[in-house]
């Protein structure tokens, strides 16, 4: 985690606006992060899971060279499984640039549906048709298999809104026992 503030962190990067992993504990905190997250035009990542969820929305994205790489081998197997090179950038112009040159026209995004499927919220349907228009657009021979998937999503997302109610209801009474 960084310790840097949000100014020093603007500064250094050249980007709008900081958004730090610290989400709260309910549904709505986790979809107005993601909604911020998938709102933007560049992401300059200095945790995984930004790049992991720029890359499944569609979003540009870069990491981020803080000066001190965790785990670099986690950052070259997503690289990996994308087709892309694992390279930092300091700040949003050469993040910008490396997107451009070097991952725009090769990265290759593996199949979301299936990951979808194990997802533990509900999912938005704004979102399963983007994944789905994504999964008709690279490979035309799966799209029975994919609508019959997203078919099945949607019907399990009743289940998911409940689990996600029944989770938060035990949250909500941990927290008042303290």
């Amino acid at each position: 985690m960084n310790r840097r503030t949000d100014a020093e962190l603007i500064e250094i990067t050249g980007v709008d606006l900081i958004l730090r992993a610290a989400i709260g504990s309910s549904f709505k905190d986790l979809e107005v992060f993601v909604d911020c997250l998938t709102s933007a035009k560049f992401l300059l990542c200095g945790a995984l899971h930004g790049a992991v969820t720029a890359c499944a929305y569609g979003v540009p994205f870069a990491y981020w060279d803080s000066g001190t790489i965790e785990i670099p081998f986690k950052w070259q197997d997503l690289s990996a499984s994308l087709g892309i090179p694992c390279h930092f950038c300091r700040n949003l112009d050469e993040g910008q640039d490396w997107f451009k040159n070097e991952v725009g026209e090769i990265i290759e995004v593996p199949s979301m549906l299936p990951m979808l499927a194990q997802a533990p919220f509900p999912l938005r349907p704004d979102a399963l048709i983007s994944v789905l228009i994504h999964e008709l657009g690279t490979n035309k021979s799966i799209s029975i298999k994919a609508l019959q998937e997203v078919s099945a999503i949607l019907t399990s997302n009743t289940e998911r809104k409940k689990r996600n109610l029944e989770r938060q209801s035990e949250f909500n009474h941990a927290s008042s026992s303290r």
